[in-house]
C-alpha cells in the first residue's frame, strides 16, 4: 500500500470490520467487507480521478469483481448503508 494512500480516506470513520486490500500496484485504496469492494478517490474533488468519491463494486464468494460500479456515490453514508444492509 502507498503511504499517501491513508490521506485519502484520513477523514473516514472506517470500520474496524472492513480490510483494507489495497496494493501498490492499484490506482485508488479500496476495503473489502461483505462481498464488496469499496474504493476511495481523494477528498478534494478537483484533484480525484473518478466522478464520484467513491466507487462500489460486489464480489462473488471467491472475491473476483461479479461486473462493473455497483454504486458510485460522493457520500459515506449511503455507502455504509448499502454495505451494512446486504445479507452476509
Amino acid at each position: 500500500m502507498r503511504d499517501e494512500w491513508k490521506n485519502y480516506y484520513k477523514d473516514l470513520d472506517i470500520p474496524k470490520t472492513w480490510e483494507n486490500i489495497s496494493y501498490s500496484n492499484d490506482e485508488l485504496p479500496s476495503f473489502m467487507y461483505n462481498k464488496f469492494q469499496v474504493w476511495i478517490d481523494k477528498p478534494d474533488s478537483d484533484k480525484s480521478q473518478f466522478p464520484n468519491r467513491f466507487c462500489v463494486m460486489k464480489l462473488d464468494d471467491d472475491n473476483q469483481t461479479i461486473d462493473d460500479w455497483f454504486l458510485e456515490s460522493n457520500n459515506f453514508d449511503e455507502v455504509l448503508n448499502l454495505i451494512n444492509n446486504q445479507e452476509k
